[in-house]
């Protein structure tokens, strides 16, 4: 799939795998990608999002490496 935005990815989805740490993927809107989401499961292999603040949100979290 092919898309023109970072928030548009999220689209339908049922996880997010974070790979690269690269700067748009910390500043994420996760309350807006939460509505898009068709499941919550975010996995965090960079260490890099707020664990607490993702499952007080209703996300499913998992990281790698900790």
């Amino acid at each position: 799939v092919r898309v023109n935005t970072t928030i548009e990815a999220f689209n339908g989805v049922d996880a997010v795998a974070i790979i690269t740490d690269w700067p748009e993927f910390r500043s994420i809107n996760w309350g807006l990608v939460y509505n898009l989401m068709s499941d919550h499961i975010v996995i965090d292999g960079r260490n890099m999002l707020n664990k607490v603040h993702l499952l007080e949100n209703g996300y499913d979290y998992y990281c790698i490496g900790k």
